[in-house]
């Protein structure tokens, strides 16, 4: 789909994950006044895998997504982020339309590469605040995962640290997250919904957008396209044109997914999808994890339901009072002492 990022084949749950990490976390720890949330908690996701975080309600595991997406400032501690980035193209658009001389036109009167030169001269103001934000540069920290032969995904030879940052900065870095309680648009569709999200990572300045450009045009049917890809993708395209807030609940769920991948993510954080699900939606969610994962996303899941957990992911990190107590497969950690007395009480 043109939508999601490029990526060769990727290890199928319970193999040996991609020794390169999307993300480090080390040594954060986050209070409330006299309350610690999180006690210096420490984990490495690798690229390609699915890396589940589990525990007991109030472990912890929501602040920690709240941590890594913006919403909450850690005490301190750090989070490792490698993003993946494409130069110069979107998923949305040509890759390489090609420059078109300004048409003549009536005098005082801006032909459309004139506009779109004017457009994009007021955007620049706005692409440097976007920068300082966050957002990826062609400075060289990037690395051409085919060798420096200009296709595919890029992924940062440097880290960036996503702690301090603000929600949109970490969502333009490509970190996307769903939510412990749904929180779409009630009112707008569906197909809507998954708009807002997918023009998160648009390029149409503010600048362009106050003008009548052929490439805002353009763009903005683009958008509409991918948004439908994805509303296809989730098994939601016969809902497009439905308020959110009147879908089933299993289909806000999916919904919630399609609009975060609208992002264009490399990492997708999953808070508790399965919450309310009957047996049929769990199945579907273990489908579609596996073909998210397939596309080159990462997946950082928090879930309670142990046999999806089981089915989808690589490695299991789990908390306890706000500290990492175990952390191995699926098959290790059910069998771990620590996590047994955990959940039992008896820890």
């Amino acid at each position: 789909m043109g939508w999601a990022p490029d990526a060769p084949t990727v290890p199928s749950p319970g193999s040996v994950p991609p020794p390169r990490p999307i993300l480090d976390v080390a040594g954060l720890t986050l209070r409330f006044g006299g309350l610690t949330s999180l006690d210096d908690v420490s984990l490495r996701h690798h690229r390609g895998s699915v890396l589940a975080v589990i525990g007991p309600n109030g472990a912890g595991k929501t602040s920690l997504f709240n941590c890594l997406t913006g919403a909450y400032r850690p005490r301190r501690g750090s989070a490792h982020f490698w993003p993946t980035h494409v130069r110069g193209v979107t998923p949305w658009a040509p890759a390489a339309a090609p420059a078109r001389r300004p048409r003549a036109g009536p005098a005082g009167r801006r032909t459309d590469a004139a506009t779109d030169a004017a457009g994009e001269a007021m955007d620049g103001q706005a692409a440097r605040g976007e920068a300082e934000d966050g957002e990826i540069e062609d400075g060289g920290i990037v690395e051409d995962e085919a060798a420096g032969r200009g296709a595919g995904p890029a992924v940062a030879r440097r880290p960036v640290e996503l702690f301090g940052r603000s929600p949109h900065a970490v969502a333009r870095l490509g970190v996307a997250r769903t939510f412990q309680n749904i929180r779409l648009f009630g009112d707008l569709t569906a197909l809507d919904n998954v708009r807002v999200g997918v023009e998160v990572r648009a390029r149409v300045g503010a600048g362009r957008a106050l003008l009548p450009l052929p490439r805002v045009r353009r763009e903005a049917a683009a958008v509409t396209s991918t948004a439908w890809e994805l509303l296809d993708f989730v098994g939601l395209a016969d809902r497009a044109g439905q308020p959110a807030a009147g879908l089933p609940y299993g289909a806000q769920r999916r919904l919630e997914i399609a609009r975060a991948l609208g992002t264009r993510p490399s990492l997708l954080l999953l808070d508790e999808p399965a919450a309310g699900a009957t047996a049929a939606e769990r199945r579907d969610l273990v489908d579609l994890i596996g073909q998210i994962r397939a596309r080159g996303i990462s997946v950082l899941l928090i879930e309670h339901d142990m046999r999806l957990v089981s089915a989808v992911a690589d490695t299991v990190v789990v908390l306890a009072f706000g500290k990492v107590i175990a952390t191995g497969t699926p098959a290790e950690v059910r069998a771990d002492p620590a996590v047994i007395g955990a959940y039992l009480g008896t820890g």
